[in-house]
């Protein structure tokens, strides 16, 4: 009888040398909401996770078209390597693992909770455009992405191979016709998102 991916993945690390685990990304995919916990569980204070192929050609991307961004998440680590805790964005697969805690560069973070009243209804409107195959302008996509899941704009601009100054501007206006909040800095970010939930 053939491993599940939960089993496999068990199987190799439990087999490590080191304590950097790099797991097959389909097995990744492959995984629940119960067992990626499981595996945050089992594995959160003790085994890092290598990025698996398709987030570290993202980072390599980010390295050569924003160095300050990357130099902020990474320093001089050059392994990409994170906690466990990241297992369910990777599980989850389009916008990986976003950048939203940047220090000295300036967040472009965005969830559904950004989106002003304004933007709520627009947003719908891309929606409905997007499931009648319709052109969407680089706005337009940013709107429909953000209301898919969170994401930042590196990896939109990755997915939609985008010039970045390009995808900011979106935001610039975005932000100016009063359709989406953009908050740069860490503490207000993480402190808006809180107070969204409360």
């Amino acid at each position: 009888m053939a491993q599940t991916a939960y089993e496999a993945i068990v199987s190799s690390i439990d087999q490590l040398e080191g304590n950097i685990a790099e797991i097959d990304e389909a097995h990744i995919r492959a995984l629940s909401a119960e067992e990626v916990q499981a595996l945050i569980e089992r594995y959160g204070t003790t085994t890092l996770l290598r990025l698996p192929e398709s987030e570290q050609r993202f980072f390599h991307w980010l390295k050569e078209h924003d160095r300050a961004v990357y130099d902020d998440l990474w320093g001089e680590d050059e392994d990409l390597v994170v906690t466990f805790a990241h297992l369910d964005a990777l599980r989850k697969g389009d916008h990986g693992i976003v950048i939203c805690d940047l220090e000295s560069e300036a967040n472009y973070f965005f969830t559904f909770k950004h989106l002003k009243p304004h933007g709520l209804k627009t947003a719908n409107f891309v929606l409905a455009m997007a499931e009648s195959n319709k052109e969407l302008s680089i706005g337009e996509a940013l709107l429909f992405e953000i209301m898919v899941g969170p994401i930042d704009i590196w990896h939109f601009a990755y997915k939609y191979n985008v010039p970045l100054e390009r995808a900011k501007k979106a935001v610039d206006l975005l932000c100016e016709h009063e359709i989406l909040v953009h908050l740069t800095d860490r503490e207000s970010l993480v402190r808006y998102l809180e107070l969204e939930e409360e």
